[in-house]
């Protein structure tokens, strides 16, 4: 889950903002003497973190499509007589083209499966999402002021904290919760028909979705929930609900277990009941310490990214381009 910092005291101090503000302006202030509602809040930037956000995911989710593209080329080439030209259907994720097959019919040879992506690459995706993570947050308890740069503050930060802001985390049992929605989703989606074991696809997903998700909480500060720009916000939970969303797409009726909870649920009714929560947390009940809408926003996306088959309609066409332009600056 994505969720509030409770120690607040050193990142107001940074961004010069009175904790009696956040007060003054919270559901619950700290004493009748204190005003129930600021004149005014800190303004919050909306054109430069939304450019900022759109641009970073698209170069996120292409560099990891150039990633993949460039490591096939590099199979194909290492089984392929030396000077042989490539072009993009020969590497293409669906199909192998006569002409491949024919090489190696004539070699005697067993067609490589350079399509599909070995299952290891998604696994080393997850192993290093999850240490990585780790090693943050034990970076950031040992240098309290890494801190700052793992967290998000609407009316404060700088734009490349909505992309840090995903590896950070606010206690151990926040650390804990997120990593394991992660493992336990990630592994099965890897394996559908969306990713086909694609560490580089994973990748890009998670990434982009992640700081989409942060985007669409910076901007919960502006409408509905104003209170949130003086509240510093971090956690994987963004990305890890896009995740969770694609995987209740995918295997609608798979069973979801509840922790302390002896019965599942399927999966589409838990994403339906997910939803629901965390619009009321947006929209009802905005005194509740979450990133409803950072999970929110990325639970749609990830539902839609398979809804509208992202793997067709995004991750092909940026493998093409990459390709294209690789090829185009004579790098494969």
């Amino acid at each position: 889950m994505r969720t509030q910092l409770k120690n607040k005291g050193l990142f107001y101090a940074k961004f010069q903002i009175s904790p009696g503000r956040l007060f003054a302006s919270s559901p619950f202030p700290e004493g009748p003497h204190v005003p129930r509602f600021l004149p005014r809040l800190p303004p919050v930037r909306v054109l430069g973190p939304t450019l900022w956000c759109l641009t970073a995911a698209s170069a996120v989710y292409l560099g990891c499509a150039a990633y993949e593209v460039r490591h096939d080329v590099a199979i194909l080439k290492s089984r392929l007589p030396a000077g042989t030209s490539i072009s993009y259907d020969d590497i293409g994720a669906s199909k192998v083209t006569s002409w491949i097959r024919s090489v190696y019919s004539e070699r005697g040879s067993r067609l490589p499966d350079i399509l599909s992506q070995d299952l290891s690459s998604s696994g080393k995706v997850i192993t290093g999402t999850i240490a990585a993570n780790l090693g943050i947050f034990a970076a950031c308890s040992a240098v309290p002021l890494l801190g700052y740069h793992f967290a998000h503050l609407p009316s404060g930060s700088a734009n490349y904290t909505l992309f840090t802001s995903m590896f950070g985390h606010a206690g151990l049992m926040h650390l804990g919760f997120n990593m394991y929605a992660f493992y336990s989703f990630a592994r099965p989606l890897a394996r559908s028909k969306t990713f086909e074991g694609s560490g580089s696809h994973l990748a890009a997903f998670y990434l982009s979705t992640g700081i989409l998700a942060s985007l669409a909480q910076h901007l919960a500060s502006i409408w509905p929930n104003p209170v949130l720009r003086l509240v510093p916000s971090l956690g994987a939970s963004g990305g890890v609900m896009a995740v969770v969303g694609a995987f209740g797409m995918t295997y609608p009726d798979a069973p979801i277990g509840i922790v302390f909870i002896p019965v599942s649920f399927p999966a589409q009714s838990v994403l339906a009941a997910v939803a629901l929560f965390e619009a009321y947390g947006l929209f009802i009940g905005k005194w509740m310490r979450l990133g409803h809408a950072a999970h929110l926003a990325g639970l749609a996306a990830g539902s839609a990214y398979v809804h509208f088959k992202g793997n067709e309609r995004l991750w092909e066409p940026a493998r093409r381009f990459a390709f294209n332009q690789m090829r185009r600056l004579k790098m494969v």
